[in-house]
């Protein structure tokens, strides 16, 4: 007895998408800058493995937005992390061991100064 396997025309079986280390920085960096509310460019990211896990350095500013959310910077860094590592693993089926986010300085570009 034997079995066929019929094909859509154009399809192919199921395989496995690998993802570059240089594309994985750059998800990893938009993510940041969404979360933080900067532009992508202005965000530094390193990627390291930690007992088979991602490990992720974020060094970034922080956007007015995030720095009016309440709390401390350090609650909102690892709510960031904590972000990151969903969407990681969402995007490029990584597991995300560590996040670790630096905030460089305050970005303040389009603030609307009041005078008076």
């Amino acid at each position: 007895m034997s079995a066929a396997v019929a094909l859509v025309p154009g399809s192919s079986p199921a395989g496995r998408t690998i993802v570059q280390p240089r594309a994985l920085r750059r998800i990893a960096e938009a993510v940041v800058a969404e979360l933080v509310g900067v532009d992508p460019s202005e965000v530094s990211v390193e990627l390291s493995g930690v007992q088979g896990r991602l490990a992720v350095t974020a060094a970034t500013p922080l956007g007015l937005r995030v720095a009016r959310v309440p709390g401390t910077l350090i609650e909102r860094a690892v709510g960031i992390g904590e972000e990151v590592a969903r969407r990681l693993a969402e995007l490029a089926d990584r597991r995300v061991g560590r996040v670790e986010v630096r905030f460089t300085h305050l970005d303040v570009t389009g603030a609307v100064r009041r005078v008076g």
